[in-house]
């Protein structure tokens, strides 16, 4: 018989493992803090007066979900088990500076992406008689709002494969994220449902909910991305040549 665990069974343990690990729990408590206080109005208005407060509290939350995120993905990546948040914030300290420095040529990168894509899309429309680049801005828009919600969706496999092999290299880690993507249509459309769709139902209703309500249900889309990202992390411990 084999030692692998069946699909149900790989599904079922990381949606366990997210529940049960403190560490989770530790990154879920950072993103209410970091939306609560602005749904609440505690920093006022988004005006010039207090543009900088939020800013701050904005930025330092950024860097401390970052950190966590780090220590997280290397401790799920290192056991079989609920992750303590002592065990994410010492796995963290080894390797934020690397994650951080991946994570800025991520950036760098693909906005260099979506302005080539921009200035390709810019050039046709005008070659097409479409108007000038400040007529045809408008018809951009929603172009790269769907980059935008594509990236997600394209590098499901992308911090997964990283902390699992240890490897920071931008466009290595890309590239083996997106063989697995082509290589394993049935379980990536799993990961991105199970990531995305709390998160596309959240932007249709989170105008009709109050944030005590809203609040909740972010936490529990939280909860199913990082059933995701276990899942990710374990189908490729047990495939090492992935």
């Amino acid at each position: 018989m084999s030692d692998q665990p069946t699909e149900g069974e790989r599904k079922l343990r990381a949606a366990l493992r997210a529940l049960m690990s403190s560490g989770v729990w530790v990154l879920i408590a950072i993103h209410v803090a970091s939306v609560l206080p602005v749904r609440l109005g505690l920093f006022g208005e988004a005006t010039g007066e207090v543009i900088w407060p939020r800013a701050f509290w904005g930025g330092f939350l950024l860097a401390a979900v970052l950190f966590v995120e780090a220590g997280l993905f290397t401790a799920l990546a290192r056991s079989r088990e609920a992750v303590t948040a002592r065990e994410v914030f010492q796995a963290a300290a080894a390797v934020f500076p690397r994650f951080l420095w991946l994570i800025l040529k991520m950036v760098g990168f693909s906005m260099l992406i979506v302005l080539t894509v921009l200035v390709m899309m810019s050039m046709v429309l005008v070659m097409l008689g479409q108007g000038d680049v400040e007529t045809i801005r408008p018809q951009l828009e929603q172009p790269v709002k769907f980059l935008l919600l594509l990236l997600p969706a394209l590098l499901v496999w992308w911090l997964p494969w990283v902390f699992t092999r240890q490897q920071f290299r931008l466009l290595t880690s890309l590239g083996s994220a997106l063989r697995l993507l082509v290589r394993e249509p049935g379980r990536t459309a799993y990961v991105i449902l199970l990531a995305l769709t709390p998160a596309a139902l959240l932007m249709v209703w989170a105008d009709q909910l109050n944030p005590w309500l809203l609040t909740p249900i972010e936490m529990l889309g939280l909860l199913c991305v990082w059933s995701a990202n276990i899942y990710c992390v374990e189908w490729l411990r047990d495939r090492p040549e992935a």
